[in-house]
């Protein structure tokens, strides 16, 4: 876990955000590799929170701005308005969910209300073309054309692919954490024994520093990555109609609380 020194600096950060920008954030939470459980002792902080503005900057003919971004050594701050982050989660895009659902917390835990629209009104037909277009757009652009073959790309290439494959098995949204995501499928004889070792024996070799280590291409990987990119098999979609009037509740809830 985050060294308590770290996360009391980064809990200072927040609150400067929030008095220089006069926002109210709703949560913050840390996204990328270490909420992933495979991060380095390098890997950067990705700090991620979503926040709101005094009720009256919304009646406003110029809307206020939707995203804040703030860079300090090795952690990086992103921040999206409530209306934006929400919107996101309608199209059940991976990324927003991920923000709410990350077990590491610095200001506040989301909502849960928030919890309850995720949960019950996730697209999972959306969700599945979001990390299998991740995991496309990594292996093409990296690993197959090699121009950059790490241990890293793999990582990042696979877990996209593999949270694609977990959302059409189970019809659920992924672990935040990659590695129970792994145990799962193995167990469940969703994947095969050796994609199993291997990115344990990777995510193992980024935890001691590897992870930009420029090596030859994995062929096993490599072939099950494009054998997974070419299966047309996919979830049912199963979002409800009612989910723009849950987030408009939702929105005015938060939006008149003062």
């Amino acid at each position: 876990m985050i060294e308590d020194k770290k996360v009391t600096k980064i809990i200072g950060t927040l609150n400067e955000i929030k008095s220089e920008n006069k926002i109210k954030i709703i949560f913050a939470s840390e996204l990328g590799s270490r909420a992933w459980r495979m991060e380095s002792a390098d890997s950067d902080y990705d700090v991620r929170f979503v926040y709101k503005r005094p009720f009256k900057e919304y009646l406003k003919l110029n809307k206020p701005v939707d995203v804040i971004h703030f860079e300090q050594d090795n952690e990086d701050y992103v921040g999206f308005d409530i209306y934006k982050f929400m919107g996101l989660l309608n199209a059940s895009n991976p990324s927003a969910i991920e923000w709410a659902i990350s077990d590491i917390h610095y200001l506040n835990k989301p909502p849960k209300e928030m919890n309850k629209i995720i949960n019950n009104y996730y697209n999972p037909l959306a969700l599945f073309h979001h990390y299998k277009s991740m995991a496309k757009q990594n292996y093409l652009n990296y690993l197959k054309s090699r121009a950059i073959v790490s241990y890293k790309k793999y990582l990042y290439s696979m877990r996209g692919l593999l949270n694609s494959v977990y959302v059409k098995e189970y019809n659920k949204i992924p672990p935040i954490q990659f590695p129970e995501t792994l145990e799962k499928l193995k167990n469940d004889k969703k994947i095969p024994v050796f994609i199993f070792e291997k990115l344990n024996e990777i995510i193992r070799i980024k935890k001691l520093g590897g992870e930009k280590e420029i090596i030859e291409n994995i062929v096993k990987i490599d072939n099950y990555i494009e054998e997974k990119l070419k299966e047309k098999e996919e979830p049912s979609p199963i979002k409800k109609h009612s989910l723009m009037n849950e987030i408009n509740i939702y929105l005015l809830k938060e939006i008149l609380d003062k």
